[in-house]
Parts: C-alpha cells; structure tokens; sequence
C-alpha cells in the first residue's frame, strides 16, 4: 500500500512538470499571438494535470461581471455562463475572495446548490478545484478545473493545481513583459525610419526631424508612433507604386 501511495504521488508530481513544460514549449512556438491565445494555452496545458478533464480562466469585472477569457471546450465555458447568470459558484468565490474553492464531488455538495443542481444535470462534471490567478492585468480571475469522476480531491491534487496556477501566472505575466519590450522595439524602429524619411525629404537633421515628428503628433492629436508608421506606410506604398509602375512600363 505504501509503495502503490509513493506511486502516485510520483505521478501527480509528474504532472505538474508535463503541464508547465508543455505551456512553455507552446507559448515559444506560438510567440506572436495575442493575449487570449495566451490563456487558451494555459487551459490546453492544465489538462495534463492528473485527474483534469476540462479547464477555464474566468474574470469578474465590476460591478460583478463574469467573462470567460478561455476555456478547453463548450462544457467549462457553459459552466461559467451558469454561474454568471445564476451569481454563485466555486469560481466566482475564488476570484472575489481570493481563496481556493474545491468540489470533491458534486453529488451531495451542499455549497452553489443551483450551479450544483445545473452542472450535474448538464455536464459530466463530477469534482472542480478553482484556483484564484494572481495577475496584473486581471486581478480577479481564476482558474477552473474540472474532472469527469470524483478524483480530484485531497491536499495533494490541490497543491499541484495551487503550484501550476502560479507558474502559469508567472509565465503569461513574463510572455507580456516580453511583448512590451517587443513593441517597444518596434517603436522605436518605426521612428527611426519616420525620422530617416523627414530627414531625406527636407534635408534636415536628426533632431530637426524628431521635432517634426513632434509637432505633426501634437497637431493631428496622435501619438508620435502612430504619426512615424502612417509616414512609414505611405513610403512604402509610394515605393511599391512607382516599382509597378517601372515593370509595367
């Protein structure tokens, strides 16, 4: 007994690694999405955790509405909708009080009675583990896992679910970090090509050019990246018309 208990504990620590290990692995392959494909990556991922079926990542806003911001399939995004329109539920709890809410089995849970009563009417949903995510852009927001059987129970599953739940915060938290630099990289570059236009076109300087730049912004009521990729773009498009017409000729 006691080796068939080490057993699994190997396995649902093993888990863990899979989880985590596969949301890197498809975060630096799908570096250029946006943020919602971020969060659909992270419910992909969670369901390598044992005992995991389906997983969502609600948000409550103000005053009190719930948005699905992702989800694995239509069962746990149903699920949401049904605590949003009922106004109870394990997940609401964990994202407004900021604390873990676990379902060992639905059947015989006291607590939500009408999410309860839905849920298995429903769904095959027997056991939920809500996970309250820890993130800047979304502070009350949470992550819901579900399982098929009453298997997702103990300290044990709750303690993997608690650590994959900080990483995966950590890892969209540092995946923004990281497009903030790439934008401003960005940024910076289209300036700099707005600026070595202004610069050719009337035979100014580099500072002379910046303060162009500047004024257009302050006059058209925009910023100074928006004015540098509007002139950006239409050298581009001047480029690409004159060289038609050139091959056409």
């Amino acid at each position: 007994m006691r080796g068939e208990a080490v057993a699994t504990g190997t396995s649902v620590e093993s888990g863990i690694h899979v989880a985590i290990a596969e949301l890197i692995r498809a975060m630096h392959t799908d570096a250029c999405g946006d943020a919602g494909s971020r969060w659909s990556l992270v419910t992909a991922a969670a369901l390598h955790l044992p005992a995991v079926c389906h997983a969502s990542i609600m948000v409550v806003g103000q005053p009190g509405v719930v948005k699905c911001l992702a989800a694995s399939d239509p069962v746990p995004r149903f699920l949401d909708r049904v605590q949003q329109r009922l106004r109870e539920g394990p997940g609401l709890d964990a994202a407004c009080e900021r604390q873990v809410r676990r379902i060992d089995d639905l059947d015989g849970e006291l607590r939500w009675s009408r999410f309860v009563e839905e849920a298995l009417a429903n769904t095959a949903i027997r056991s939920m583990l809500a996970l309250p995510l820890f993130t800047r852009g979304f502070p009350r927001s949470v992550l819901s896992l579900y399982g098929d059987s009453p298997d997702m129970s103990g300290a044990e599953h709750e303690r993997i679910g608690l650590a994959f739940a900080a990483d995966a915060g950590t890892a969209v938290e540092t995946w923004r970090g990281e497009q903030r630099l790439r934008r401003a990289q960005i940024n910076r570059d289209t300036v700099g090509q707005a600026k070595g236009i202004l610069m050719e076109r009337f035979d100014i300087d580099a500072v002379a050019a910046f303060s162009l730049l500047a004024e257009l912004s302050r006059n058209r009521g925009q910023s100074v990246t928006s004015v540098a990729r509007g002139l950006v773009r239409r050298r581009l498009a001047n480029h690409d018309g004159k060289r038609f017409q050139s091959v056409t000729a």
